[in-house]
């Protein structure tokens, strides 16, 4: 695709797109560990299984440790993931920021449609989008929900286009994320994809996912939209 479509709206995730919240994340994992007698897990790490919602983070931080409790295998893991996501939620905006660019160009790029779609649950979303100043912006914001899939499967950008009014598929709709899972849905759905460099994926696997642009930094996405 040489020359992008006019978006008719854009659909941003959330961590590692719009916002740096990996150290809130890991201490909230970490508390969980270390309230079942396990080690911390460094940060790089625990950043290294966001991007599939809590449930998949929580396996990943729970799973085949060498410092897993003696009980490990009755772990009661639903338990475990409410205690992740109440800690979570209480503590989501201690250590997380706006990357650079962001509030500015969303300011930018004001009237058009805007919204969040991410597989954090919806909840946490609306906290951070509000708490930082970016729910402004944002027509809608949606996160994961009970019973609905999450990206890679379109159908949280479904609803985010239904909650905007905005109809139909195609590559005016556009997808902005940091992850494989983003270019997939965005792909789904016949929308123009954007991977944003500074996140969660390392860029060399980011890259093998083929998304129509890759940015460097938000400030792009003006001269994108033209």
């Amino acid at each position: 695709m040489d020359t992008l479509p006019a978006p008719k709206c854009i659909l941003f995730d959330l961590d590692g797109t719009l916002v740096d919240s990996v150290a809130d994340i890991s201490a909230s994992a970490n508390f969980v560990r270390e309230s079942l007698g396990m080690e911390s897990l460094p940060e790089s790490e625990l950043a290294s299984y966001v991007g599939d919602g809590a449930v998949w983070l929580m396996r990943r931080a729970l799973a085949g440790r060498h410092d897993a409790p003696a009980s490990f295998e009755e772990l009661d893991f639903d338990a475990e993931i409410a205690k992740f996501r109440a800690h979570y939620h209480e503590h989501c905006l201690e250590r997380t920021t706006v990357y650079p660019q962001v509030a500015e160009t969303l300011e930018a790029l004001a009237p058009l449609p805007m919204a969040v779609v991410s597989n954090k649950p919806e909840a946490m979303c609306v906290t951070i989008a509000d708490g930082l100043g970016l729910k402004r912006f944002l027509g809608t914001v949606v996160g994961a929900r009970s019973s609905v899939p999450v990206k890679p499967d379109p159908a949280l950008l479904e609803i985010a286009l239904a909650e905007m009014g905005i109809g139909g598929r195609g590559p005016e709709v556009w997808m902005v994320g940091d992850s494989g899972n983003d270019v997939l849905a965005g792909r789904a759905i016949g929308a123009t994809t954007v991977s944003v460099a500074w996140g969660l994926t390392e860029r060399g696997r980011l890259e093998g996912f083929a998304a129509d642009r890759m940015i460097e930094g938000m400030g792009e996405m003006v001269g994108l939209v033209g």
